[in-house]
């Protein structure tokens, strides 16, 4: 499988969910410079973490925790401005 069909699988399942994202992301991708179907970039990151930091993305993300080995209160994300924290497990998406 190739990072485009992973990309319009993550689609698919944020679909009926979530279809004001789908939209606002196709809306968006109308100024991207071929960054795939719809303006989605595919990261693989293992045992990442970052400092507590604010984004000026553009739009939406679309995020999915394929497989969690650490402990349950590792490796999870806090949305500060919004007074969220997600505890991701596997097959979570966000």
């Amino acid at each position: 499988m190739n990072k485009y069909q992973r990309i319009d699988m993550v689609i698919a399942k944020v679909s009926p969910y979530s279809p004001k994202v789908v939209d606002d992301l196709r809306a968006d991708s109308e100024h991207c410079n071929a960054l795939g179907l719809l303006g989605v970039t595919a990261y693989y990151c293992w045992n990442y973490t970052a400092p507590l930091h604010r984004d000026s993305d553009h739009g939406w993300s679309i995020s999915v925790q394929i497989r969690k080995t650490s402990r349950q209160d590792e490796y999870n994300f806090a949305y500060a401005d919004w007074g969220h924290y997600l505890e991701t497990c596997t097959n979570c998406v966000w």
